[in-house]
């Protein structure tokens, strides 16, 4: 299995406070995301969250399984 991610670490020069304004070029990363328009407090909203956390949380705990993502790198937060 890959090395921990600590995003915290490795990407050091988006974590850490400028003095001035500057543009900055991050880096692709795979995330899972809820896309949409609407009101945050609707039952479509929050049954997408859940949705999402429920998806995510899976796979973030899979690295302590046999069923590891292909490409998966346990990050950490």
């Amino acid at each position: 299995m890959s090395k921990k991610v600590d995003y915290k670490k490795d990407y050091k020069q988006f974590y850490m406070p400028k003095t001035v304004p500057e543009i900055v070029v991050v880096p692709t990363m795979p995330f899972f995301m809820v896309s949409g328009t609407g009101n945050p407090n609707g039952e479509e909203f929050a049954k997408a969250t859940e949705a999402l956390y429920s998806m995510s949380y899976t796979v973030r705990m899979s690295y302590k399984s046999e069923d590891v993502p292909t490409g998966y790198a346990n990050p950490i937060f």
